[in-house]
């Protein structure tokens, strides 16, 4: 129903604002990331999703709001997973970026997922068996190689496989591959590199 909506913002909590938009005052839920990143006073534009509750006699409308489209379009994938709403999709949001959530969902990391508040092991696998073919490359930041070069993209993924194989997250090791796959054109060339990335770091 609602784009986005731009105003002067107010903070009212560490997860709600408040955005006085064309002289009215829309109460807005927000990661603490997104509260944390404005100043009362500050304009402010968010993406935004109307989400309407069943009461027992009536139906209940709270707006949530996002600092960019993506976050929104990760939001909307975990509420339509059975079982996951929207104060548990905000917890996954507020652990996670959108980027490392879909980076997490295709790298099958069902342990970090799961660190997440509301998300058990069960869950987490279902959030991954249930998303995993619906995340785009520009999702992740460009952990993922386009569709269309497979020889490439089967070359990132048997890197990123090597690394889980070295000891690391499977996330972790996605965001590292990814970091350097430009600038390697085989296997063993990516794991060095990232490797290096990843020392480079700590």
């Amino acid at each position: 129903m609602y784009e986005y909506i731009t105003g002067k913002v107010y903070v009212l909590s560490p997860d709600c604002l408040a955005v006085d938009a064309g002289g009215m005052g829309y109460r807005v839920l927000v990661t603490p990331r997104t509260a944390g990143r404005v100043k009362e006073g500050e304009t402010i534009k968010l993406f935004t999703h109307l989400h309407a509750t069943m009461q027992v006699n009536d139906i209940s409308y709270v707006l949530y709001g996002f600092a960019s489209r993506e976050e929104r379009e990760m939001f909307e994938k975990l509420i339509a997973i059975s079982g996951i709403g929207p104060k548990v999709a905000m917890a996954a949001l507020s652990s996670l970026t959108a980027s490392e959530l879909a980076i997490a969902i295709i790298a099958e990391d069902a342990t970090l997922l799961s660190r997440i508040n509301g998300i058990g092991p069960k869950t987490a696998q279902r959030i991954i068996l249930e998303l995993k073919g619906r995340i785009q490359s520009r999702e992740t930041g460009g952990a993922i190689f386009p569709a269309g070069d497979r020889e490439k993209g089967g070359a990132i993924q048997e890197a990123i496989a090597a690394l889980v194989t070295l000891g690391y997250a499977p996330s972790e090791a996605a965001r590292a591959v990814s970091a350097v796959k430009s600038g390697a054109d085989t296997v063993e060339e990516m794991v060095l590199n990232a490797l290096r990335s990843v020392n480079d770091r700590r």
